[in-house]
C-alpha cells in the first residue's frame, strides 16, 4: 500500500490518523505540491484530481480523505471489532456519513474566516472577523453534541472524530483561544490529544501551517508599509 501525503495538509491527516490507529503497514510518499517537484503523472494515476491524499493499495487507487478512510476502515477493520472507527450496520453509517458530509461546510467556512490563500501568499490579511459568525454555527454544534457523549459520533473514536480536528487546528491558526464558553469541545480536544500518533500526524503539520500563516500576515504589513511609505 502506497500512501500519498503531506503532513500539513489537513485533507491528509485523517487518512494518516486511520492508517496509524488501524495498524496498517504502509509505504508514506511525502509529496510538496507547492514545490513543482513532484511527479504529477504518478499522482494523477493515483487520484484523478491530482491532489493528496491519495492511496494505491493493490489494484485500488482512491483520493478524497473521507473516501479513503471509510475505505481503509470497511476493508480493514475487524468486523466484530466492538467500537469500529467506522461503522457496520446501515443505520449507524447513515448517520456518520452525514456527520462527515456535513463537515465539509465547516472547512470552506473556517476558510473563507482565515482568509487562507491571500494570507499564505502575503497579499492581504486574516482572520476575516465578518466570517466568523459561520464558523461559530459549526463549533456550537460541536459544543451540543459533546455534551451528551464523549466522542462526535457516540461514546468512542470514530473517523468522524479525526476529520474534525481539522476546523479546531485551523482555529489555531487564525489565533483563536476563546474556548472558556466551549468545555466539552476542550475535553474532547485533550482526549484526542492523547492518541499516540496526534503530535506526529496532527498537531505538528498545524504549528508549521500558523508558522507560514503568522509570516503572511507579517509581509502583507511590510508590503502595506511600503506603500505608505512611497505615497
Amino acid at each position: 500500500m502506497k500512501f500519498y501525503y503531506h503532513p500539513q495538509s489537513p485533507a491528509c491527516q485523517p487518512v494518516w490518523m486511520v492508517l496509524k490507529e488501524l495498524g496498517i503497514e504502509y509505504e508514506a510518499i511525502e509529496l510538496n505540491l507547492w514545490s513543482g517537484n513532484v511527479d504529477k503523472d504518478e499522482l494523477f494515476s493515483v487520484n484523478p484530481y491530482g491532489k493528496v491524499p491519495a492511496l494505491k493499495d493493490g489494484n485500488i487507487c482512491l483520493g478524497e480523505s473521507r473516501a479513503v478512510s471509510i475505505y481503509l476502515c470497511s476493508k480493514y477493520e475487524a468486523a466484530d471489532k466492538d467500537k469500529p472507527l467506522y461503522p457496520k450496520d446501515v443505520d449507524s453509517i447513515a448517520r456518520i456519513n452525514m456527520e462527515l458530509f456535513a463537515d465539509l461546510d465547516s472547512i470552506v467556512a473556517v476558510q473563507k474566516y482565515l482568509n487562507i490563500g491571500a494570507v499564505f501568499s502575503g497579499k492581504a490579511k486574516g482572520p476575516c472577523n465578518e466570517h466568523f459568525p459561520e464558523v461559530k454555527k459549526h463549533i456550537d454544534h460541536m459544543e451540543k453534541v459533546l455534551s451528551n457523549q464523549s466522542y462526535l459520533a457516540g461514546d468512542h473514536l470514530t473517523i468522524l472524530d479525526f476529520c474534525k480536528l481539522n476546523l479546531l487546528g485551523m482555529l489555531d491558526m487564525a489565533g483563536y483561544t476563546e474556548w472558556v464558553e466551549y468545555p466539552k469541545i476542550v475535553e474532547w480536544r485533550d482526549r484526542m490529544s492523547k492518541l499516540s500518533y496526534y503530535e506526529e500526524c496532527h498537531a505538528a503539520g498545524f504549528k508549521a501551517n500558523r508558522q507560514i500563516y503568522t509570516a503572511g500576515n507579517a509581509k502583507y504589513d511590510e508590503l502595506e508599509k511600503n506603500r505608505d511609505t512611497k505615497n
